[in-house]
């Protein structure tokens, strides 16, 4: 039932940003407020929803406590979506009505007038790509140790030049966006050397285990292709599904190969629905903000019952026991701890790093992170005792983080404020369009690579990836079309043969 609640919340939460923006849907010309919440749905909401159709986790949590946090999730995500959707839904509606109509074209039609740019900035972007996912591997930044990852940023320039530019996850995917259209206009060399440079960047996609960059070269090709009326959405939506099936399974694999599975024997199968929501999640470390203490409470009166010897180990300590324990102790010891835990309202915890935190650390070393859901998870960690292998490269949703900083009416508020943002965002976006065709059409394009991008993320991060990795894209793919329009390079090399 909750389920299906939240299905349906959702689905009132798509028409309504749809129906104020309808005006640049139907010219296939993606809007902010769209592309976030149908991500948000088949990222956290699908693998949420996957998750609480098979409610097993790493330690065999009861049913009556895991249901209960996964229900109560679930209730965070519908309300807190829907308080997203209208809130942009009523910004873009009076700021439309302050803004120039568009031409009544679509987007292929409007840019292509920029046809011989936008194929050079295309091949430039993939070129780079390559390059760059290149010397990321060789550097050691897929390492799955974020203390080996920090010690990497630390030490090479390069690294920090990579990550700080954004190359793989905002510019590059532009170019893969821009492959369908550009494709005609390129020589029969230049396509050669692409469908090389893809097949290399798809290589070291697999050798690194990033299902992301795995997914995302696929996914923006079939994007792209519906931007560009190169294919029918309807088979747009049937590729999606099929890849999806075929997908998901090696998802798993790969994350057993990189992680380990340090499940329970019982569990140890490569493909399970709840690790696959888990996965799709992003945030799945939440779950043990939802715990409910009293349900913990009634999941360790059980346990103790089922299991006499568990009372014992709970006594004591498990470290005065041998390894075989370890098991039962990470259940009833959880339970003990939620039970008695308390977690206080953050309020405007961490609201100080603003806004010095959106200056970047290589020009301003003490510059402080707005990243802050790894701090959280691990501190869910120490309140409940939870071993390291569960904690690391996590975060919190935009919703659980607004519930605990404001418990219910932050479910309502601070998903608003970020709604507001988004239609100011993409009515800034809109008015370029007519300003100046080709930068405004930068912007859209940057907003199909929230497509692979974990836009579920705490509240601080909302506000880093709007305030500055978007911007910050933005002018660097301006620069580098000044750049590319001053030397020349769209004459000769990528004209069709």
């Amino acid at each position: 039932m909750t389920i299906l609640l939240a299905l349906s919340v959702y689905l009132v939460a798509i028409l309504i940003v749809t129906s104020v923006d309808y005006c640049l849907v139907r010219r296939f010309i993606p809007p902010l407020g769209f592309v976030f919440l149908l991500m948000y749905g088949v990222t956290y909401g699908l693998g949420l929803a996957l998750w609480r159709l098979d409610p097993s986790s790493l330690f065999g949590y009861g049913s009556v406590s895991t249901v209960g946090a996964l229900d109560f999730l679930l209730t965070n995500f519908a309300l807190g979506i829907l308080s997203l959707a209208t809130a942009y839904a009523i910004c873009r509606f009076f700021l439309i009505r302050l803004q120039k109509p568009l031409p009544q074209k679509t987007f292929i039609q409007l840019v292509s007038p920029h046809r011989e740019i936008l194929s050079a900035l295309s091949y430039i972007l993939i070129v780079l790509g390559v390059v760059a996912l290149t010397c990321m591997s060789l550097l050691g930044l897929f390492a799955r140790s974020a203390d080996l990852q920090a010690q990497v940023l630390q030490s090479s320039l390069l690294a920090k030049l990579i990550v700080g530019t954004s190359i793989i996850s905002r510019l590059v995917p532009v170019g893969f966006l821009l492959i369908p259209f550009a494709w005609k206009y390129w020589s029969i060399y230049n396509r050669g050397l692409i469908c090389l440079l893809l097949s290399l960047w798809q290589i070291i996609a697999f050798t690194s285990g990033s299902r992301g960059l795995i997914l995302g070269l696929p996914v923006y090709l079939l994007v792209g292709s519906l931007c560009w009326q190169k294919i029918a959405p309807r088979r747009l939506i049937i590729g999606i599904l099929v890849g999806a099936v075929l997908f998901l399974p090696l998802a798993e694999h790969l994350r057993v190969h990189r992680e380990g599975n340090q499940s329970i024997p019982d569990l140890k199968r490569s493909f399970e629905t709840f690790q696959i929501g888990k996965q799709l999640m992003g945030t799945s470390h939440e779950f043990y903000l939802a715990l409910s203490p009293s349900n913990c409470m009634h999941d360790l009166s059980r346990q103790l019952a089922d299991d006499p010897k568990a009372a014992m180990i709970l006594q004591k300590g498990v470290k005065s026991f041998s390894d075989e324990t370890l098991e039962r102790w990470h259940v009833v010891g959880l339970y003990d701890n939620c039970a008695n835990r308390s977690l206080s309202l953050r309020r405007f915890e961490g609201f100080s790093r603003l806004p010095l935190g959106l200056i970047p650390s290589t020009f301003y070393p003490d510059s402080p992170s707005l990243f802050d859901g790894q701090e959280l998870s691990q501190h869910l960690s120490q309140t409940l005792d939870l071993k390291p292998g569960e904690i690391s490269h996590a975060t919190i949703s935009l919703f659980s983080d607004s519930w605990w900083r404001w418990s219910w009416p932050g479910l309502v508020f601070a998903p608003a404020f970020i709604g507001a943002l988004l239609a100011g965002f993409q009515s800034l976006f809109s008015w370029m369009l007519s300003k100046n065709m080709l930068y405004g059409y930068y912007a859209q394009l940057l907003v199909v690579t929230l497509i692979c991008t974990w836009i579920n993320n705490t509240f601080l991060t909302m506000i880093w990836y709007l305030f500055w990795d978007f911007p910050k894209a933005w002018v660097e793919l301006i620069l580098l079309s000044i750049i590319l329009s001053g030397l020349r390079l769209t004459v000769r090399p990528f004209r069709s043969s």
